[in-house]
C-alpha cells in the first residue's frame, strides 16, 4: 500500500510535523509528532489513525479526553488502486480414438494359423498375425 502522507494532520492532542526516519518494528511508517503541551514524540501511522490510538505524547494517560462536537478532525485522503486480473486456462487433453463399434474390433490370429477361419457368427473378421 502506498505511503499516505500525514504531515499537518491533526490526532487529539498531536499535530504530525514530518515522517521519522526509521520504520515501526512491524515495518510501519513512524511520524514526529508535537504535543499540545510541547513535548515531541514518535508514533506509528496505525496508531494515529486507529479510533482508539494515540491521541497525545503520554502527558493524558489516566485522564478521560472528551472530544468537543466543534473540533474539526481533518479527512485524510488515500488513493486506492483497483487491479483486475483476468487468468485464461488452457487444458489440453489427448483422446484416442474411438473405434464405430466400441469392442467390435478385428482381432488378430496366433502365428501359422493358415487361412482365415469363420468368426463363428460373432460378427467380428479374424486377420492373420
Amino acid at each position: 500500500m502506498p505511503l499516505v502522507d500525514l504531515t499537518g494532520q491533526r490526532y487529539g492532542m498531536l499535530t504530525v510535523q514530518d515522517r521519522w526516519w526509521q520504520n515501526s518494528p512491524a515495518g510501519g511508517a513512524q511520524w514526529l509528532c508535537l504535543c499540545d503541551c510541547g513535548t515531541e514524540t514518535v508514533v506509528s501511522g496505525g496508531n494515529l489513525r486507529s479510533k482508539r490510538g494515540t491521541i497525545s505524547c503520554g502527558c493524558q494517560k489516566g485522564k478521560r479526553q472528551e472530544t468537543p462536537a466543534t473540533t474539526e478532525t481533518p479527512a485524510t485522503t488515500e488513493t486506492v488502486e483497483t487491479v483486475t486480473i483476468t487468468v485464461t486456462v488452457t487444458i489440453t487433453r489427448t483422446i484416442a480414438p474411438q473405434h464405430e463399434h466400441e469392442g467390435m474390433g478385428r482381432q488378430r490370429l496366433p502365428e501359422g494359423s493358415g487361412d482365415l477361419p469363420a468368426a463363428g457368427g460373432s460378427g467380428r473378421s479374424l486377420l492373420p498375425v
